[in-house]
């Protein structure tokens, strides 16, 4: 049912600027959405399988899947930039605690974003498309979230902007995302009511984008 987003980022300037910022953080980087979009299409047997089903779909992306990169690129560059020349802005409170918390939260969002790309199946695709023949995903954790590939995505983005330890590097990344991603959602949930009427409508009005019972 969901045709969700493969993020890019450059991971090799990620990763190189970080370890100036923080050791620790090297290997945290280095689980990127670029990595972990690509990751999350499975084997090459799934991905053939999401081609065949693709060449019967209706695209109607309208350059959503570029937005949401090139949005979430710049965040991380911001985030980056910010982490490195304003040094004002670190997290002192807790600092080691705070990186630890990062951590796990981009490991949940890696786990979350894996776990809801498997309940798509053949409907997990990089761009917004749509075929006739579609039902519903009501399975995993869309019984409650509509959008639980980008929450998981959010929560990797927000870890890994823990891990700079620096609060407007933080704000900088979630902004660029939450640009981007607000765009994509809009396109996908035009696409599938368009697509699957009434009964996506009644869907929409059981559950909430991101975060359950709440938004």
């Amino acid at each position: 049912m969901r045709c969700v987003r493969s993020d890019s980022i450059p991971a090799s300037r990620a990763t190189r600027d970080q370890s100036r910022i923080n050791p620790k953080a090297n290997a945290v980087w280095s689980c990127s959405p670029t990595r972990i979009g690509h990751d999350s299409f499975g084997s090459h047997d799934a991905i053939r399988s999401r081609a065949a089903f693709s060449r019967g779909a209706s695209v109607a992306d309208h350059g959503s899947l570029y937005v949401t990169i090139g949005m979430i690129a710049l965040g991380v560059l911001a985030a980056l930039a910010c982490a490195l020349l304003l040094p004002g802005a670190e997290i002192l409170w807790n600092r080691e605690t705070l990186f630890w918390v990062g951590i796990a939260l981009t490991l949940i969002g890696v786990a979350l974003r894996s776990w809801a790309v498997r309940t798509l199946g053949l409907y997990f695709l990089p761009v917004v498309a749509v075929r006739a023949d579609q039902q519903v995903v009501r399975d995993g954790p869309y019984r409650l979230i509509r959008h639980p590939t980008y929450s998981g995505a959010l929560l990797t983005l927000i870890g890994l902007g823990l891990t700079l330890t620096n609060w407007v590097a933080l704000v900088a990344l979630l902004c660029c995302a939450l640009a981007g991603l607000a765009y994509r959602v809009r396109v996908e949930e035009q696409a599938l009511l368009q697509a699957l009427g009434q009964p996506y409508r009644e869907y929409m009005a059981q559950t909430t984008r991101f975060v359950p019972f709440l938004f």
